[in-house]
């Protein structure tokens, strides 16, 4: 998980925020899909919701095209009032917060 629950900033109605692995993602994609179709127990976003979201990530371009481009991912969807949202990251691994060593550097 991710967001704010890593971050442990997390409130009553946080969302929840995964990161998948490589091709996993799709098959994360597809499971919610299936979960979605099936209302039970994850649920499409309603359109309120996706209005909030909009206006929280305020981006530059129309609430239309917005919406287009996120029901296109299929990666997110409800479970009651939590939103659940699945990100991907690259076959390489998620790369932390936390600063790493790199290999032939010399610290002093």
């Amino acid at each position: 998980m991710t967001g704010s629950l890593l971050a442990g900033l997390e409130i009553a109605s946080s969302d929840i925020d995964f990161i998948v692995y490589g091709n996993s993602w799709f098959t994360a994609r597809d499971i919610i899909k299936h979960k979605k179709e099936q209302k039970n127990p994850i649920t499409e976003i309603s359109d309120d919701m996706w209005i909030d979201i909009y206006k929280k990530r305020k981006p530059d371009i129309t609430f239309d095209e917005f919406l287009v481009h996120e029901i296109r991912k299929g990666n997110r969807g409800m479970v009651g009032i939590l939103i659940l949202t699945f990100f991907m990251s690259g076959t390489g691994g998620y790369r932390t917060m936390h600063a790493r060593k790199r290999p032939g550097r010399n610290d002093h």
